[in-house]
C-alpha cells in the first residue's frame, strides 16, 4: 500500500520537474525593458488657470485679423507720458477661487438632458367587447386555456378582458398572438401601462 503512494509522488514530481525545465529554462527569452533603466520624467503640474491662459493664447492667435493702423496725432512730451503710463497697466491676474467660480458656472450651464419618453411599468393584452356575456365567456375560455390572469373589467358600458402583467412588448405581443391562434379571435391588442 505504501509503494503505490510512493511511486505516485515521483512520478509527480517527475513531470513538474520535466514541465519547470522545458517551460522556464529551454524557452525562456530575455527580458526586455520597454525603457531604459535611469530615465527620469519630470513634468510640472499644470493649473486650470495655466491651461486657460494657454487655451486662450491660441484662440486669440487664431482670431488676429488684419488691422488698420490710424495715424496717431503727434504729441508733446508730457502727453507722451502720460499715454505711455496709461497703456502699461498691469493685466488682471486670475486668482484660483476665479478659476474655481468659473469652472462651477460652467458645470451648472451643462445642457439638459433630453427628455426620454417614459418607460411603461408594464403590459397588457386587452380586448374591448360591448357585451358583457361574451366577455365572461371569453375569460371562462381563457381561463380554461390556461391564462390565469384573464379578468373582464367594465368601464363606461364596455366590457374588458384584459391579460396582464407583462414585463416587456414582445412578451405581450407572443401571448396576444397564441391567443389569436387558440381562440381564432382577432379583438385582442397590446396596450402599454404607465
Amino acid at each position: 500500500m505504501k509503494k503505490p503512494i510512493i511511486y505516485s509522488l515521483l512520478i509527480s514530481l517527475l513531470l513538474i520537474g520535466g514541465a519547470y525545465y522545458y517551460f522556464f529554462i529551454l524557452q525562456s527569452e530575455p527580458e526586455i525593458s520597454p525603457l531604459p533603466s535611469k530615465v527620469k520624467l519630470v513634468m510640472p503640474p499644470l493649473s486650470s488657470v495655466q491651461v486657460a491662459k494657454e487655451t486662450s493664447k491660441d484662440t486669440k492667435k487664431e482670431e488676429k485679423k488684419p488691422e488698420i493702423k490710424k495715424e496717431e496725432p503727434k504729441l508733446t512730451g508730457k502727453e507722451e507720458k502720460k499715454v505711455e503710463a496709461k497703456k502699461e497697466e498691469p493685466k488682471k491676474v486670475e486668482t484660483k477661487e476665479a478659476a474655481k467660480e468659473k469652472v462651477e458656472e460652467k458645470k451648472k450651464e451643462v445642457p439638459k438632458k433630453k427628455e426620454e419618453p417614459k418607460k411603461p411599468r408594464y403590459y397588457q393584452v386587452i380586448a374591448v367587447f360591448k357585451n358583457q356575456e361574451e366577455a365572461k365567456s371569453v375569460k371562462d375560455n381563457l381561463l380554461s386555456l390556461g391564462y390565469h390572469t384573464a379578468k373582464v373589467v367594465n368601464k363606461n358600458g364596455v366590457s374588458h378582458v384584459i391579460l396582464s402583467p407583462f414585463t416587456d412588448y414582445y412578451e405581450a405581443d407572443y401571448v396576444r398572438k397564441n391567443i389569436e391562434l387558440e381562440t381564432k379571435r382577432k379583438d385582442f391588442k397590446t396596450k402599454a401601462v404607465y
